[in-house]
């Protein structure tokens, strides 16, 4: 019921390696097979990264000890973008509330009732499903 699929090479968006327009069209594709398949009603399509992209963002990420155990030795890490794709989220919202990577993973375990992974960042995170019920205009 979960897949995790990276785009290689060209489709990976990565600067001086991918490029967005090839990335974007890989997006698209799966977006038009979900679209067309049996789960049309109820799948989620996550789309996230793995580096902030550079500059564009105006809010640093929180640093000890507010960050808590939402990070580990480095730091909670840089912000990131997330896109939700999903008929069961909110259309053309956008939810402001702070998330991790990690949240994924918990989102994941509590859909489909797996035990919580053994980690402090996993029990301090705020699960993406809220990102399902909960956003601002």
């Amino acid at each position: 019921p979960v897949t995790f699929y990276k785009p290689a090479d060209l489709d990976s968006e990565h600067p001086g390696l991918g490029s967005v327009a090839a990335g974007d069209a890989v997006i698209g594709r799966v977006m038009a097979m979900l679209g067309d398949s049996p789960m049309r009603a109820s799948y989620a399509l996550i789309v996230t990264y793995d580096e902030n992209g550079g500059l564009f963002d105006h809010v640093a990420p929180p640093a000890r000890p507010v960050a808590g155990a939402r990070a580990d030795f480095f730091g909670p890490g840089t912000r990131i973008p997330t896109i939700l794709i999903s008929p069961l989220a909110q259309p053309g919202t956008i939810n402001s509330s702070e998330y991790d990577t990690t949240s994924i993973l918990k989102f994941i375990a509590e859909r489909f009732d797996l035990d919580p992974l053994p980690s402090p960042r996993f029990q301090a995170v705020r699960s993406l499903a809220e990102a399902f019920g909960t956003a601002d205009k």
